[in-house]
């Protein structure tokens, strides 16, 4: 079966013949171009100076913080604007993802992003801060944050993107993602699959638990998928992280498009 790269994601069965072409800002770097490669190799290279287990990149783990802090981050997050996806909404200093127009349509359709202020990203850092020593028992080491979103997915998005199963392909290979449900995830209410194992074999997981509920993996090699909600908005936080030689809590956001920093 065939694959091609958009969005920064794997998609089976698709032609890349089909791939429709943009225009590039000559001031942005998008994953799967020229320009790219060089990048994407001085992030594993440096990746690779950091001591961690590869296995750890073949697991993923299911936890929860106290519902305290999501729901104030909620909270303050409906007090902002949502913007919607945007091609060039990227940072100059960060690499934007790939995505073919006619997925990008869906996206703006589909998915809300929350356009981060102060007041949130405050509250993201005491989120991580919450969360450090379980992603450091995780990884076996310690970790920097280099990019945060956050979103909702509405009811009836199936079928693209986030939602097909795929892989974070694009990424350095030890990126790490916690999403962390701002709404209790379950199979009505919208939540993520993940597998595991030999394709043929896989063993498939999905996230159910109680707001504050998380999914801390690695999206570059184990393949995964959205499930969208069936009534109301599914809120949902994404944090970026790789690991480090020393834990830097400093979150971020860096447009919707955004994935990660264009150096190390």
């Amino acid at each position: 079966m065939s694959s091609f790269f958009t969005g920064g994601h794997v998609s089976d069965g698709e032609n890349p013949d089909e791939t429709e072409s943009f225009e590039i800002n000559k001031d942005l770097i998008f994953c799967g171009t020229e320009r790219f490669e060089s990048i994407y190799d001085n992030w594993n290279d440096h990746l690779a100076s950091i001591d961690i287990d590869d296995d750890v990149r073949q697991t993923f783990k299911i936890g929860n913080i106290p519902e305290k802090l999501p729901i104030q981050l909620l909270d303050s997050l409906k007090s902002i604007p949502r913007v919607d996806y945007a091609k060039f909404d990227c940072s100059l200093d960060y690499v934007a993802s790939r995505i073919k127009s006619t997925e990008a349509v869906l996206w703006t359709r589909f998915l809300k992003f929350f356009d981060f202020k102060e007041e949130q990203l405050a509250l993201v850092k005491l989120i991580c801060e919450e969360l450090q020593s379980d992603i450091e028992n995780y990884l076996g080491t310690s970790f920097r944050i280099i990019n945060v979103k956050a979103f909702e997915t509405l009811p009836g998005s199936y079928h693209f993107g986030v939602n097909k199963v795929h892989r974070d392909s694009l990424y350095p290979k030890h990126t790490y993602k916690v999403f962390l449900y701002l709404t209790p995830p379950n199979l009505q209410d919208g939540t993520t699959i993940v597998y595991t194992g030999v394709r043929e074999h896989a063993e498939k997981t999905h996230v159910e638990g109680p707001i504050g509920t998380y999914l801390l993996f690695n999206p570059v090699r184990l393949r995964h998928h959205g499930i969208p909600p069936e009534i109301k908005p599914r809120a949902m936080l994404e944090i970026i992280l790789v690991p480090s030689h020393k834990t830097e809590i400093n979150p971020t956001f860096n447009g919707t498009n955004s994935t990660h920093p264009v150096s190390p």
